[in-house]
């Protein structure tokens, strides 16, 4: 299988798992109350999700590291600004923000992408949507 878009992809593991910790009293969290979680490992079923909405956003020139040539912040305003780099960074974080809301205080529990296409197919056609909002330039 084919990674789409490495930068989505990656910002889907990091939201989902912000979403499963958000809302948690950090005051109580242990190393060993985090393991003893869930008898499935957090690590495999998030990077499931994350995996399956990866093949369900259609690859984007946008978030190619060869499209932008860079991979340090330009300026985006003024001299000298790079508009390239806005995309490469306002669509991750998008995503990783509806992932965490998506999750939030939810551990995922399975390892089969079949368990979770409702979510995936939600959050893929939240996203489509919000990015066409995003600023371009």
């Amino acid at each position: 299988m084919t990674v789409h878009n490495s930068v989505l992809l990656a910002a889907a593991i990091s939201g989902i798992t912000a979403g499963v910790y958000d809302g948690q009293d950090f005051s109580q969290v242990t190393a060993a109350s985090v393991a003893a979680g869930s008898s499935v490992s957090l690590r495999a079923s998030v990077l499931v999700i994350a995996t399956a909405l990866d093949q369900a956003i259609p690859s984007d020139a946008t978030l190619s590291v060869a499209a932008t040539g860079v991979l340090y912040v330009l300026p985006f305003a003024g001299a000298g600004a790079d508009t390239t780099l806005i995309p490469f960074f306002t669509k991750p974080l998008c995503l990783a923000g509806i992932c965490q809301a998506a999750f939030k205080g939810r551990q995922p529990t399975s390892v089969n992408p079949a368990d979770y296409a409702t979510e995936v197919a939600g959050i893929a056609a939240v996203y489509a949507a919000a990015v066409t909002q995003l600023p371009t330039a």
